[in-house]
């Protein structure tokens, strides 16, 4: 009896948590295309007023814009990741291979996520102007974010490797 209402209760939290990280994930949404709008317009302190917001049209024909996209993307497809595997929690799939599945790929997200900020980003942008060059925006936030994701990753790989040791020896 202990048990299903643990499990149950378990169930609940997954479902509010997903619910909670969708809602935040589509107002990160919502707040990239408000940045990206008031970067391209050169707004101060990224404020954007109605008809910025109304000409982000014009910026979307930009490949700077689509560019400046890579990394906050994958970003928030990590987030919608960590959604899923909640949802999954709720539907009561099994823990371990959620756990697995949802860890490398938040992982491969948030690491190329850093790798596109560092490397990609900068020089597609720079390729589209009169004088491109070669570019490398190294930020603390950007390494931070891919040591993040290569630490998923191979925790992902260790775990799974333990886990098959383990059902050779059962």
């Amino acid at each position: 009896m202990l048990k299903q209402i643990e499990t149950i209760g378990i169930k609940n939290l997954a479902k509010i948590a997903r619910i909670k990280t969708i809602i935040i994930a589509l107002l990160l949404i919502a707040f990239l295309v408000i940045e990206k709008s008031s970067v391209t317009y050169n707004a101060p302190n990224n404020q954007v007023n109605v008809f910025q917001f109304l000409w982000l049209m014009d910026s979307i024909y930009r490949l700077e814009f689509w560019f400046s996209l890579l990394s906050p993307i994958s970003y928030i497809s990590a987030v919608f990741i960590a959604a899923d595997m909640f949802g999954k929690f709720s539907e009561g799939v099994e823990f371990d291979d959620t756990v697995n599945d949802s860890l490398e790929k938040i992982g491969l997200c948030v690491g190329f996520g850093a790798f596109a900020a560092i490397f990609l980003e900068p020089n597609l942008i720079s390729w589209t102007s009169p004088e491109p060059r070669i570019i490398f925006n190294f930020t603390i936030e950007s390494l931070t974010i891919g040591v993040i994701g290569g630490t998923l990753i191979f925790t992902n790989f260790i775990a799974r490797k333990l886990k098959r040791e383990l059902d050779e020896i059962v």
